[in-house]
């Protein structure tokens, strides 16, 4: 019984500091998340698309791509084909993430904005005019909120702290628990509030009980940040980033030209011809296969890759989203910002988010109002 009694003193002491010293962290990190848990519904309040009021036959994708390209350089493309009348094509030109920088702009050659870095051009289907260009994904307050969560504004080298500091926090609501483990099974007291006890009281059970009852949801979204910030210890296969595969690289076979992205459409729509293309990708690196998105009604489309020098099909992806591509740290992804599970999900990792800076606010008042009952009592 001493023993145990000494174990959870220890380990209360450890909780506490851990607590003090990093808990402001924790609160940055937990803020930082819950915001962008919804960064996709803010980006549309905050950066509306432009409409495409061109009237008429579409251009081809190949064309569009021409226009991109002279753009932005000739670079990776991703395009998101419109889904209603009067949308634009969305054409990300060139690797493109909230985690660096703007890049340097100038003008091309046709004397259009041009990107040293990445470029999204919002690009009318009919008339082929640029609508407009954007050297960032989303706006500064998410991007900020993304580097925040990332790496804490430390670039690169900040990825791993923030991993450790997802590791504290998974050590930090395990030793709470243990720490809040009833005696004798009395539960009902463990997890409840006792709003007329003495002030230090009412904080370590207002702590309690909020690091308590969310505790799974906690864990998950703890446990997979962590993951995410190490995926090479995790998973030996995932890319630096932690991102899904690009597809496969294709032998070279001699052909006039690398399949387009119109080519690669038509393919993949007659391999699944009740398929609706949602987005293609093309280029980036001599013989990466193109990659057709189709909606064929499941929850997620399914992906097709286009040999560029055969024109074939070189590989189906049926997995349904990014919590079944392969790789820990991909499947978790999803899960850690809050998709995959539903809207309920959603809002319980956006909740959790809050935690870390309701538990830091409530355990320093634990804090502070324990020193003060010291003093009095020290003081008579």
């Amino acid at each position: 019984m001493k023993g145990l009694r000494a174990t959870r003193l220890v380990l209360g002491q450890i909780h506490l500091w851990l607590g003090l010293v990093l808990g402001l962290f924790f609160a940055v990190l937990g803020l930082s998340g819950s915001l962008l848990v919804y960064e996709d519904a803010i980006t549309r309040i905050l950066w509306p698309s432009p409409a495409a009021p061109g009237r008429g036959a579409a251009l081809s994708l190949d064309r569009i791509a021409a226009i991109a390209t002279g753009a932005g350089g000739d670079k990776r493309l991703e395009i998101a084909l419109p889904q209603r009348p009067g949308d634009a094509v969305v054409v990300r030109v060139g690797r493109m993430s909230p985690m660096v920088g703007p890049p340097s702009r100038h003008t091309s050659a046709a004397g259009m904005p041009a990107m040293d870095g990445g470029v999204e051009l919002f690009i009318d289907p009919v008339t082929g005019k640029v609508l407009q260009a954007r050297d960032a994904l989303e706006p500064s307050v998410l991007v900020f909120a993304h580097q925040l969560h990332g790496n804490l504004l430390m670039g690169p080298g900040g990825r791993a702290v923030v991993g450790w500091l997802g590791v504290a926090m998974t050590a930090m609501g395990l030793s709470g628990v243990i720490l809040r483990w009833p005696r004798r099974g009395r539960w009902r007291r463990a997890l409840s509030v006792r709003v007329h006890a003495a002030p230090w009281r009412v904080y370590r059970d207002l702590h309690a009980v909020t690091g308590v009852w969310p505790l799974a949801v906690f864990l998950v979204v703890s446990i997979s940040g962590v993951v995410i910030a190490f995926p090479k210890t995790f998973d030996p296969m995932a890319s630096p980033a932690g991102r899904g595969d690009d597809g496969p690289v294709i032998p070279y076979a001699r052909r006039a030209l690398e399949t387009g992205p119109q080519e690669a459409v038509d393919i993949a729509r007659r391999a699944y011809p009740d398929g609706i293309p949602r987005k293609v990708t093309i280029g980036g690196t001599s013989g990466r296969a193109a990659a057709v998105h189709l909606d064929i009604g499941r929850p997620a489309p399914v992906t097709v890759f286009v040999d560029p020098f055969r024109a074939t099909i070189a590989k189906v992806d049926r997995s349904a989203g990014e919590l079944s591509r392969p790789g820990i740290a991909t499947r978790l992804r999803g899960l850690h910002r809050g998709a995959g599970l539903g809207a309920w999900w959603t809002i319980l990792v956006l909740c959790s988010g809050l935690l870390p800076a309701l538990l830091w606010a409530t355990g320093v008042s634990l804090w502070l109002a324990r020193r003060s009952r010291r003093q009095r009592i020290a003081h008579g």
